[in-house]
């Protein structure tokens, strides 16, 4: 009987101490990317600047996003598709040119509201008809969706 009691308070006290709590998880921390994001980029080394423009159009919960980008080069418009990671403090964007082997590349940092960093083309012998695809960029957010 005395084995019995010990067992049941040891069981109570071990309940009792557990707690539960009702409190929903942290959400993560990350930015809204969706929308439009507009400005410009300086190409290097010619320092010229030119209107660019991303749409974010999808986004998960964990940080990818998917959308579309467009360039008023001096020698035209040039657009594609992008794809992306997120962090709360920056992005990663992999921007595709249609019928191309061109593959640009954009490293940035996000305050909420801009995002500035630097764009790279990752195969420059395959693209030397982009003379254009390398500088810094800084866009601001202009529409959420």
């Amino acid at each position: 009987m005395k084995l019995r009691l010990l067992l049941l308070i040891f069981i109570v006290s071990l309940v009792s101490s557990c707690r539960f709590s009702s409190d929903p998880p942290p959400k993560p921390e990350y930015y809204n990317y969706r929308g439009l994001w507009q400005g410009t980029m300086e190409a290097l080394p010619s320092h010229k600047k030119f209107a660019f423009s991303v749409n974010v159009l999808s986004q998960a919960l964990y940080g990818s996003v998917t959308g579309e980008w467009q360039a008023d080069f001096p020698d035209g418009k040039i657009s594609g598709t992008m794809q992306g990671t997120t962090r709360k403090d920056g992005v990663h964007f992999s921007l595709k040119i249609p019928n191309s082997l061109c593959d640009l590349g954009f490293s940035g940092a996000n305050d909420g509201e801009t995002i500035t960093g630097i764009m790279r083309n990752y195969q420059p012998k395959q693209c030397e008809q982009l003379k254009y695809g390398e500088g810094t960029l800084k866009l601001q957010h202009k529409q959420s969706q």
